[in-house]
């Protein structure tokens, strides 16, 4: 089989160039969407946490354990991924 890279290339930005501006243009503002949606939740969390000390939480809905630098940084998690820790102690779990 003879394979010829050029034919190949030329094939593949014709179909790039064969898709309506319209559709671009839906793509481009659907992924516009999605990151400004993103991006919106993060600001709403506050993350600047400085380490201050270190506390054990657990998730009141699955019952996992885990250390967190600080109850801000906590907060901050809870805020980032939906989740529900709470503090059950200071220091490291």
């Amino acid at each position: 089989m003879n394979f010829n890279l050029s034919q190949f290339e030329l094939k593949s930005s014709y179909f790039i160039f064969s898709i309506p501006k319209k559709t671009i243009m839906k793509i481009v503002l659907v992924c516009l969407f999605v990151f400004l949606a993103v991006y919106e939740a993060q600001c709403k969390c506050k993350c600047d946490c400085p380490k201050t000390e270190l506390v054990c939480a657990m998730d009141s809905s699955s019952g996992e354990q885990r250390s967190f630098p600080s109850p801000c940084a906590l907060a901050c998690y809870n805020c980032s991924f939906g989740t529900k820790f709470v503090v059950i102690k200071k220091g490291s779990c």
